[in-house]
């Protein structure tokens, strides 16, 4: 059987750019990247000049060999003039960049990435590199200690891997080969793969929502990990195409959770479900107080 393929992506892009980021490069992605490959799928990487030789170097290094890295400029997404357009109607950049006094948050997601998550996710399906029958995206940093606890692998940003941190090495570490298989089992093997938050979802609702959906959201879908069989996943991309540009033709921006939350609440598709991203071991770092009766994030994959 061949395996299934990781979809990724890792840009760097700083908050002061006309395209927006948090000025992360490879090196603050290296830890929660090596939980990443510990998974032992095949994966895709979509990257810019600048971190290639830098991926590539990680991949040598810890002898993965199942990898595919694929140079692709974020300005070539469908909607990057519109997303260029609206920022600079909103006063969030100018023709430099960033308008002076602005603060930086208020340009530090990389809308291109965010709304080109499907687009390369399919993208990888028709070049068919691996061969695969099921595709994931999984974000580049996920597995990272703010929301999987140390002691399960939670990996710290911008420090170099510890192998004793690791699976196999680190036997209670969550990521692990069949990590995918154990999420897909819970979610009754369906042939699309979802997680929604459940907890905090009226706190997430657009001004534009009720635009373009009557749906209750009662959930709020992740962009961080999501995929499945590569037909279905060729089927959503339309689909949320389509409803990317009803959002930004209205002149407002949006990132990719919202509409996959559209697209699986109105489609009635399963989803696994947790109520908060932080862990509850008050014992390991980036504990913020969450009590142990609260389904964290992690408690998916454990």
């Amino acid at each position: 059987m061949t395996k299934d393929t990781i979809v990724t992506a890792i840009y760097y892009y700083s908050y002061y750019s006309r395209m927006g980021g948090r000025n992360y490069s490879f090196e603050h992605y290296e830890n929660p990247f090596r939980n990443l490959i510990s998974l032992n799928l095949n994966i895709v990487v979509f990257s810019h000049a600048s971190e290639i030789d830098k991926i590539k170097k990680f991949f040598v290094k810890n002898n993965f060999i199942d990898y595919k890295i694929i140079e692709y400029d974020l300005d070539k997404c469908v909607f990057s003039d519109m997303i260029y357009s609206i920022k600079e109607k909103k006063n969030i950049i100018d023709k430099k960049g960033l308008v002076q006094g602005n603060a930086l948050l208020m340009n530090d997601r990389n809308t291109h990435l965010c709304l080109s998550k499907m687009d390369l996710l399919s993208m990888a399906i028709l070049d068919n590199f691996f061969g695969s029958d099921n595709y994931y995206w999984v974000d580049a940093g996920l597995f990272h200690n703010g929301i999987i606890p140390f002691s399960l692998g939670g990996a710290h940003r911008n420090e170099k891997p510890n192998d004793e941190r690791f699976w196999p090495k680190n036997k209670n570490n969550i990521c692990r080969p069949g990590l995918i298989d154990d999420l897909n089992n819970k979610n009754n093997n369906n042939k699309l793969l979802f997680i929604g938050l459940t907890s905090t979802f009226e706190f997430t609702l657009p001004g534009w929502f009720n635009k373009v959906s009557l749906c209750d959201k009662k959930a709020h879908i992740i962009g961080g990990l999501f995929g499945g069989n590569k037909d279905e996943i060729l089927k959503l991309q339309s689909k949320f195409q389509a409803l990317v540009k009803q959002v930004l033709t209205l002149n407002e921006l949006t990132l990719e959770e919202d509409i996959l939350s559209i697209i699986i609440l109105e489609n009635n598709y399963d989803y696994l479900k947790f109520d908060t991203w932080y862990h509850d071991i008050a014992t390991d770092s980036c504990y913020y107080g969450t009590s142990s009766n609260k389904k964290s994030f992690y408690k998916l994959f454990a």
